[in-house]
């Protein structure tokens, strides 16, 4: 990147590129055997929220090189863009927001297109940043913010969630292609990914068990598999 785009290129962009090339070292493929190929990127992004404000203020007051570099650095969907570009992947290619599940509707998304042959490998990335505190002010003024800074959504002590950063990366291959000899061992294997919305509930993010139920059962019979059959399980620590 020239000096305009790394002005406005926001901190999603950077740490995507920076996990999306260790993904791809953990997997033994060299980025530069991904020029030309199918190969989808799928990013959920959230959390994005003042970083326009410090460019505006602090970088570039005077809006010197907004025309340039503005747009593919501010942008969500140039999140994913900038990295097929740099890739030169020519698979499909979006970013994904749905707030606190974006990672896994991202990795609904990128199973989808290797089910129906539109890729043949799949780079999936999810990133939250925070820069500004007017979202935590906000969820602490609707009381959904934990006041003692832990999450314990199973215990009678919740009191809300914690909010945080991060970002993570995987790298997905259709079944047929991981089975080659050449291809690298895999941490493991998706067997069913669902997703739905729950309709219409007290409010627009609140739970309705009977809907999460329905989803839970029918992934689970995609997947050939029983309530009983599941050992570990990761759930969403809202409180």
């Amino acid at each position: 990147m020239d000096g305009d785009d790394g002005l406005y290129t926001k901190p999603q962009q950077r740490l995507t590129f920076e996990l999306a090339y260790e993904a791809l070292q953990d997997a033994l493929i060299a980025p530069s055997s991904l020029r030309g190929s199918a190969t989808a990127i799928v990013v959920a992004a959230n959390g994005q929220d003042g970083y326009n404000q410090v460019i505006e203020e602090r970088m570039d007051p005077h809006k010197a090189h907004r025309a340039k570099g503005w747009a593919p650095g501010t942008h969500g969907s140039s999140i994913a863009g900038r990295l097929a570009h740099h890739l030169g992947t020519e698979g499909p290619c979006m970013a994904v927001e749905t707030a606190c599940s974006g990672g896994l509707a991202a990795l609904n998304v990128a199973v989808s297109a290797l089910e129906r042959d539109e890729c043949y490998r799949a780079i999936v990335i999810g990133v939250t940043t925070r820069l500004v505190d007017h979202h935590i002010d906000y969820l602490h003024t609707a009381n959904m913010a934990s006041k003692t800074g832990r999450s314990s959504p199973f215990g009678r002590d919740a009191d809300g969630m914690v909010t945080s950063e991060g970002v993570v990366a995987v790298v997905l291959q259709r079944a047929d292609a991981s089975s080659s000899a050449s291809a690298p061992s895999s941490y493991g294997a998706i067997r069913s990914i669902l997703v739905r919305h729950q309709g219409t509930a007290a409010n627009i993010s609140m739970t309705k068990t009977d809907a999460q139920s329905r989803l839970h059962l029918d992934a689970l019979r995609r997947a050939g598999a029983m309530p009983g059959d599941v050992s570990v399980f990761e759930a969403h620590g809202t409180g």
